[in-house]
């Protein structure tokens, strides 16, 4: 890649999440498009419902631009208290 052209280096992310009820727990869907750069975490109730690591995927700093380069369909039950452990 050649830095001297004029292309934009951004953190793009374009993810959505719904929430629903169900009794004690709660239903969870996330869906999106992002970018493949930088690490990053998503988590309802302290549950971890996304952990991207960039490195595992293969990915470095040039994934930052254009176009968005990973896809998201999640959908998970977490329960609706957290757990604040011992």
């Amino acid at each position: 890649m050649d830095f001297t052209e004029n292309k934009k280096m951004a953190i793009r992310h374009r993810n959505y999440l719904t929430f629903s009820a169900t009794g004690s727990n709660i239903s969870v869907h996330l869906w999106g498009v992002y970018d493949g750069f930088p690490w990053h975490e998503i988590y309802v109730n302290k549950v971890p419902i996304l952990q991207y690591n960039p490195c595992l995927a293969g990915k470095t700093p040039y994934s930052l631009f254009e176009p968005m380069d990973e896809a998201i369909d999640i959908s998970t039950v977490v329960p609706a208290q957290a757990d604040d452990g011992p």
